[in-house]
């Protein structure tokens, strides 16, 4: 294996630190050098899951631009520098084009990089030149399913190599999946940040209303400036004693506990999303991060039928149209052991397309074609 120096940027989002695991453990698959550029906050969530020297990170004291300038020279220093997000901080980021590094950037809104469409607002072609800029620069994409990389493909989106790596390689061992508590009841979680732009409540909070003796979890920050702190208010009013909110950022150990115990994911992903006026959909545009828990803690999913899941995991997937088909296979999950352990079952299979062996594999063949 040809050693490698690869850089890993992430400063946008403390829910993409699991890209910065998966990168770290390809890396060391490899026997790379790896160095994180990112900030305290990433790294104080990304420290629960590996074990970094200090040399092998940059931390962004004050997000100035100053530091993205010392950062660039940094990354100079590097093979080539992997950008997990470009989120936030968008003309920030601009100064890192300044390094001589091989750039490849990940891609999780296809249509915000690659067809913006004509309803765009101000702010989001602002951002879409200085995506151009990247576009420019990048000899690579990451994309995370192959979802998105069919749909890149057939809209012909772009010429450069795209590689497909999954959001999260991170999976829990059977043995500690089998070591839950069981004495909590039936529990069902609806996992990430709570907010009416992405998502809708109302159905779950009917079957918390009526299944007073099932435990739900919201399993993720409320966003107040999207609606967060109106679902409370309903929690509230509704007198549902069995729904658990949290109003902070759920640590990764918390998180872990809570999933431990579950037995069900439920969503309702509103499928076509909009943001600054750019269209996208769940399922081929962008993927949602329920797929990706499946498989981490080998928990069936049930979600409304619009949302495009993973060939692989469309057996441990129960689609609904409405309530009463909703209600109806909750039931049914249940009641039947044997029918829950039978999509688990489908889950730990599914398991083996995500090996991170295997992606590791796949990042070298793509990088060394970056190097070319």
């Amino acid at each position: 294996m040809v050693e490698r120096r690869v850089a890993v940027v992430e400063l946008s989002s403390l829910n993409h630190s699991v890209m910065v695991y998966n990168w770290f453990h390809m890396c060391r698959e490899n026997g790379w050098q790896f160095k994180l550029f990112t900030t305290k906050e990433i790294f104080n969530v990304v420290c629960e899951d590996i074990d970094l020297r200090e040399s092998e990170v940059f931390i962004f004291e004050r997000m100035s631009y100053f530091e993205f300038y010392r950062a660039s020279k940094s990354l100079s220093l590097f093979d080539v520098a992997i950008l997990t997000s470009l989120q936030s901080y968008f003309f920030h980021y601009l100064v890192l084009l300044l390094s001589k590094v091989k750039f490849v950037v990940t891609i999780h809104n296809l249509n915000a990089w690659f067809s913006i469409g004509s309803q765009v607002t101000f702010r989001g072609r602002v951002k879409a030149v200085i995506r151009s800029a990247w576009k420019k620069r990048s000899s690579a994409y990451v994309v995370n399913s192959q979802n998105m990389f069919d749909y890149a493909s057939f809209n012909q989106f772009t010429t450069k190599n795209i590689a497909v790596i999954p959001f999260s390689l991170r999976q829990k061992s059977l043995e500690w999946l089998k070591n839950s508590d069981e004495s909590s009841g039936f529990t069902i979680v609806y996992p990430g940040m709570v907010s009416l732009k992405r998502k809708n409540y109302d159905l779950f909070l009917r079957l918390a209303k009526d299944n007073p003796s099932i435990n739900f979890v919201l399993l993720g920050k409320l966003v107040d400036n999207e609606g967060g702190q109106e679902v409370v208010k309903k929690i509230d009013s509704s007198g549902l004693l069995n729904v658990v909110t949290y109003d902070r950022y759920v640590s990764q150990e918390e998180f872990d506990a809570v999933m431990r115990r579950a037995d069900l994911i439920f969503s309702s992903v509103n499928v076509d999303y909009c943001y600054d006026g750019i269209s996208e959909k769940y399922g081929e545009t962008k993927d949602s991060g329920i797929s990706y828990l499946m498989l981490e803690y080998a928990l069936p999913l049930i979600v409304n039928s619009g949302f495009r899941n993973f060939k692989s995991l469309d057996g441990a997937t129960l689609y609904y149209d409405d309530y009463d088909i909703l209600f109806e296979r909750i039931k049914a999950l249940i009641k039947s052991r044997e029918l829950y352990a039978e999509m688990q079952a489908k889950i730990v299979r599914a398991r083996d397309d995500y090996d991170l062996s295997y992606y590791a594999s796949k990042a070298e063949l793509m990088i060394a074609r970056c190097l070319i």
